[in-house]
């Protein structure tokens, strides 16, 4: 590791602790204003935890049972409607005029009469007996008068071998006497009021809808394989009432609205492991202990926990059915989501189910070195994942490897390693030993000394020198956790070729237009900027990430949420929906910065030898782990059939007024950093998600409402 200038040593807010500092006062602070718009976030955050219904009233629906996914017969439950009234209509097909009330031991005459216009010679009533949901047919009959309708079925002589309540029920003469109608007894129905039983795999499908009873109990005779979801719908409106559905823990990612891309289809009800992750890192951060028990939970259902992809969470999934979905796996969603496991691990040790997660958190690392590249231009590198889809109409290839290393899914990794090696320790796997080559590998393939930032990767051996946003913000928090002062400020520097002011709004672009991004519109990414103003925290650029911050919350939307970004750019897949990745990060660059990318290398300020020195060197605090770095690792080499990301390069700036002041040191070279035990790294670096383009109907179309690092 280079040697840090006094400027450096100023700037780097590192404390001895090993964490970043978290100022109380001054522009880092927080406001009331901050805290203010944060619990507005927060909120929002915790209504994505449901499924996209917009439910009208107070009302509620409750099924007898927790139906599994895999069980198809009969369902049952009850309703109770508050905030609207609904007037009924008789439905059975007999009316009962006498005695006023039948029991089950009732033996004699019942006078009634049909609901149906009488007809001569047509109209035959059975007698029943309903026990326990068996009905038996009782062999007594009677005929409805062909003028009035009005019958009398004599019971007296029914035998008391036939238990159970009465029920009569209407034969049609002119039908070959089959039945007709409803019997008697039945409630009566609410007008304009039905009860819908959905079943959710890949998507959520409309099962069957019943009339609404008065006695607020419903029932279906079968069922269909999947998570059972039960509405209250009134159907003059479509307005949904009331909405029962299995709580998964997963949070939607975004919120659709009319004429937005995704809207009215499948994908708005996905959840991306991202977007799940940065939503437990957010609740974790401010000790949200339910809600990120029900993420973390949440979580492991992403998990695959068998096979060949054993230990790796699968890049998205159906909100309430997780099971449903394809083997596509991206390593840098991946690690953020073993990073965010670790988290709660950290801050939940007491957790009776700590064990398992722990448990989990082992698998997803085991899975991650599964990419390890141990050979050729990627050596020490990990490679970006596995599954394709590809074609029109699209089919997925479940053992498709990516061979592209991306600077960022590599970022990501080695937050985790570190963090797996303070929170887990390394009895078993050497983490930090893990780490300290990945940052070595890090440094020596894919930092660009010549342009004074992170490549974006390495793609099928050639080095892809593309410049997006994230490259120079998480590739610039990880260089000042290692303590690369100089060149984590020459990359936020470089922040000021993203900058924009759209519509009074100012941020950062997730690229600008380039040969890399030809045609890149100006724009505003609010994920992407959140995750600025955090590197601009962490480098102690405190004045810098107040404008950012306030040029962004500006923004906020009446619910609290954040959009993806500020201008729709179809080319690039850039969407304005309302997202979870946008909000969580504005959460995680305020309220939840010390729970995300919070662990630094601590150095000593160097001590000048004087004649009353006491020549006692400095000595790192123990919280950072190090080892010595082997000349390798031996990892299984991985298959090299991958079409790796597009290959992008930036090399020209918008006009535009920055968005942040200059950092006091604008140097952008440096020496290669050598394998030096005191150079153990520790910050996460966030993959973005693209939406999946699923095959088979389950993901009908691609829809890239992230920018390309997770292809």
């Amino acid at each position: 590791m280079q040697k840090r200038t006094a400027a450096d040593q100023a700037a780097y807010t590192c404390q001895a602790d090993g964490t970043f500092t978290q100022p109380t006062t001054g522009p880092a602070a927080l406001t009331s204003s901050d805290t203010t718009k944060i619990a507005s976030a927060n909120a929002w955050l915790t209504s994505m935890m449901a499924p996209d219904v917009n439910i009208v009233t107070s009302s509620t629906i409750t099924p007898d049972q927790d139906y599994t996914s895999s069980y198809t017969g009969a369902t049952a439950g009850s309703f109770a409607i508050n905030g609207r009234t609904y007037s009924t209509v008789a439905t059975s097909s007999i009316v009962v005029d006498s005695p006023g009330t039948v029991p089950d031991s009732y033996r004699g005459v019942i006078n009634a009469h049909v609901t149906m216009t009488p007809t001569p010679n047509r109209w035959i009533i059975q007698a029943y007996k309903n026990n326990g949901g068996t009905i038996t047919q009782v062999p007594v009959q009677a005929l409805a008068d062909g003028t009035t309708g009005h019958f009398s079925i004599d019971l007296t002589g029914v035998s008391g071998s036939y238990t159970g309540q009465w029920m009569l029920g209407v034969l049609d003469a002119n039908a070959g006497y089959a039945e007709y109608g409803t019997k008697w007894p039945s409630p009566d129905q609410y007008v304009n009021l039905v009860v819908q039983e959905l079943v959710v795999t890949d998507t959520t499908y409309l099962w069957a809808t019943t009339p609404a009873s008065a006695d607020n109990r419903f029932s279906f005779p079968n069922d269909q394989v999947g998570a059972k979801m039960f509405r209250l719908v009134d159907s003059s409106t479509n307005e949904v009432l009331a909405e029962s559905f299995d709580q998964t823990g997963l949070i939607r990612s975004y919120e659709y609205q009319l004429g937005e891309t995704g809207y009215g289809t499948g994908i708005q009800d996905l959840t991306y492991v991202y977007d799940q992750s940065l939503a437990l890192f957010s609740a974790v951060g401010q000790n949200q202990s339910s809600q990120a028990k029900q993420l973390v939970d949440g979580l492991l259902k992403m998990q695959t926990t068998s096979g060949v992809h054993n230990g790796g969470f699968v890049f998205a999934a159906p909100q309430l059915s997780p099971s449903y979905t394809d083997d596509y796996y991206r390593t840098g969603a991946d690690a953020i989501a073993v990073d965010a496991l670790l988290a709660y691990i950290k801050a939940y040790p007491s957790d009776g189910n700590i064990s398992a997660y722990t448990a989990a958190a082992v698998q997803g690392l085991t899975f991650l070195q599964s990419l390890y590249s141990s050979s050729g231009p990627t050596a020490g590198l990990y490679l970006g994942g596995y599954g394709q889809y590809s074609g029109s109409p699209q089919v997925f290839d479940p053992s498709y490897v990516v061979t592209f290393a991306s600077t960022e899914h590599n970022i990501d990794v080695w937050h985790a390693l570190t963090d797996a090696s303070r929170i887990l320790g390394n009895s078993v796997t050497n983490y930090a030993l893990l780490a300290n080559n990945l940052d070595t590998a890090m440094t020596n393939s894919l930092y660009n000394t010549s342009l004074g930032r992170f490549n974006q990767g390495i793609n099928g051996g050639t080095t892809d020198t593309g410049d997006p946003l994230d490259v120079n913000t998480w590739g610039a928090i990880q260089m000042y956790a290692t303590g690369r002062t100089t060149q984590a400020q020459a990359a936020l520097t470089h922040l000021n070729a993203f900058a924009n002011t759209i519509s009074g709004v100012s941020g950062y672009a997730p690229f600008y237009d380039s040969s890399d991004y030809p045609g890149a519109l100006a724009n505003v990414w609010f994920e992407g900027s959140f995750g600025a103003a955090l590197a601009q925290y962490d480098a102690g650029n405190y004045a810098s990430y107040r404008t950012l911050i306030d040029g962004l919350t500006s923004a906020q939307q009446v619910d609290g949420s954040f959009k993806y970004s500020q201008v729709e750019d179809s080319t690039y897949g850039i969407s304005i929906s309302k997202s979870v990745a946008s909000t969580a990060w504005y959460i995680l660059a305020t309220a939840g910065r010390a729970s995300i990318w919070n662990t630094c290398m601590y150095l000593p300020p160097a001590v000048t030898p004087s004649s009353t020195s006491s020549g006692v060197t400095p000595v790192s605090p123990t919280t950072s782990t190090t080892a010595k770095k082997p000349s390798s690792i031996s990892v299984s080499d991985l298959a090299n059939s991958a079409t790796p990301e597009d290959s992008s390069t930036a090399n020209a700036a918008p006009s535009t007024t920055p968005v942040v002041s200059k950092p006091q040191s604008t140097s952008n070279t440096t020496e290669p950093k050598t394998a030096d035990a005191s150079t153990s790294p520790l910050v996460l670096v966030i993959s973005g998600v693209a939406i999946l383009a699923v095959a088979g109907g389950i993901w009908a179309t691609a829809v890239r409402l992230r920018h390309r690092r997770d292809l």
